[in-house]
């Protein structure tokens, strides 16, 4: 015998779960993949360092020193000095708040 279903049954059911908006499916989208992760994390450390680039800069990032340019990176520096001897870290992190 064929089974009935009884579809009034199933609609009502439906009309009492609320309604999920765009931005939970695509956070609950988000959380499943891992390379979304990922990815929304080294964003968030970005933006971070922008916000937060006086607190975290090593070195003045326009402060000129002619006696260091153009160093190769070191311990102190860790993406070495431009042909002016400004420190490339600091002015990595303040060019990102652009």
């Amino acid at each position: 015998m064929a089974e009935i279903v009884d579809l009034a049954v199933d609609a009502a059911f439906d009309e009492l779960t609320e309604p999920r908006s765009f931005w939970f499916k695509a956070f609950h989208q988000i959380t499943r993949n891992p390379r979304a992760i990922l990815g929304f994390s080294v964003l968030l450390v970005l933006i971070l360092a922008a916000v937060f680039a006086d607190q975290i800069t090593p070195y003045d990032p326009y402060k000129v020193n002619y006696s260091n340019f153009k160093q190769p990176p070191s311990a102190e520096h860790f993406i070495g000095r431009d042909e002016l001897g400004r420190d490339g870290i600091s002015r990595l992190i303040y060019g990102a708040r652009i």
